[in-house]
């Protein structure tokens, strides 16, 4: 199994909370939910509602694109983060 890091970069909102760059352990593949909710439980960041209320990157690919909350994350990726904002 691979045992390495993931890059996080965090963006706009996110960044006040936790830092605007992190790296988090990960051994082996693992799902982008699984990702999301030890970084939520980490630094009380609130997660929910992916694709409309934030957008994820993982290694400079949007997440919709690579399944989701399913997309797999392996060590070596680059996971960013960004909180988006609507107005009317």
């Amino acid at each position: 199994m691979d045992k390495g890091h993931v890059s996080i970069r965090l963006l706009g909102g996110f960044g006040y909370a936790a830092g605007d760059h992190m790296t988090m352990e990960l051994e082996g593949e693992r799902s982008l939910g699984e990702l999301l909710e030890d970084l939520a439980g980490r630094y009380s960041l609130r997660l929910k509602g992916f694709g409309s209320h934030f957008l994820v990157l993982i290694d400079g690919v949007e997440a919709g694109l690579l399944g989701g909350l399913e997309a797999k994350v392996r060590p070596g990726c680059e996971l960013v983060l960004l909180r988006v904002s609507h107005g009317g």
